[in-house]
């Protein structure tokens, strides 16, 4: 029973403010008797802590395994997270990645030199805008980020022709699955730029993983950020698979990607 209960341990429940709201997380500590290094999860638009597939739970445990911290979190109206889906902006998504980044940074046991975030999809983007506005973060790694609010918008007319000849086109771009978005998601989401925000760290290690058959976040987002790594000081490592589609925890190669991810944080992180 006591080794259970060690075990149990483990994984433990935390509760972050941000906004004047609570998000939900869950904490994953190594056994380790110095500070260790720590990975803070930003899961996708519309999804959670979890991942599909329950992708984000095991990339968090194998690096825990590997002596590395995991906080995966809901953000604002997310998951188990308190808040409105529907007033939701872009500005208060990345408020909820710095509260969880204050809160890995003051927690006993961590080394908060060496923090980095995982984003996926626009919680690459977010991600890299929370880097950009912290300058806290050592290293940076994303699945299929976007790069950008137009290009995805663009991405998204050229699949769907006839929204785009809309008397309105603006208003298929106003609701994800049935539920509204705010006028300030959507303002900030057709101005926001990930890549250009890219360029302000250089010294960043990067590492950009994405699927060549991506129906959701199109290859021409990750052309746009290796050309925003171009003259970047930092290493950057961009791995792109074969007949792979966005929702990594479905994909054949998730095994593959867990033990890529895995390897370069440890190497990155360490001390």
């Amino acid at each position: 029973m006591e080794a259970i209960m060690t075990k149990a341990e483990q994984r433990s429940p935390v509760i972050i403010k941000s906004g004047g709201q609570k998000l939900f997380g869950i904490l994953h500590r190594p056994d380790s008797d110095t500070k260790c290094p720590a990975v803070i999860i930003v899961h996708g638009f519309a999804s959670h802590k979890i991942g599909t597939n329950r992708s984000w739970v095991l990339l968090a445990e194998a690096l825990r395994e590997s002596g590395v911290a995991v906080l995966r979190f809901d953000q604002r109206g997310f998951g188990d997270s308190e808040g409105d889906f529907s007033e939701l902006a872009i500005e208060d998504m990345v408020d909820d990645i710095e509260a969880a980044l204050g809160y890995m940074q003051n927690l006993e046991g961590i080394d908060k030199e060496r923090i980095a975030l995982f984003g996926s999809s626009l919680g690459g983007a977010l991600s890299v805008l929370a880097a950009t506005k912290t300058k806290s973060i050592c290293a940076l790694a994303l699945w299929a980020p976007v790069a950008s609010g137009p290009l995805w918008v663009a991405d998204w007319f050229k699949a769907n022709p006839a929204l785009a000849t809309a008397a309105d086109p603006s208003k298929a771009l106003s609701s994800y699955r049935g539920v509204s978005l705010s006028s300030r998601f959507q303002e900030q989401f057709r101005q926001l730029s990930a890549v250009d925000a890219l360029m302000e760290l250089s010294d960043l290690p990067l590492l950009h993983m994405h699927g060549e058959d991506d129906d959701v976040v199109s290859m021409q987002h990750q052309k746009a950020y290796r050309l925003a790594r171009k003259n970047a000081r930092a290493d950057s490592l961009f791995v792109t698979y074969p007949k792979t589609k966005h929702f990594l925890g479905y994909e054949a190669i998730f095994a593959q990607a867990l033990t890529t991810y895995v390897e370069w944080f440890t190497k990155t992180l360490s001390a």
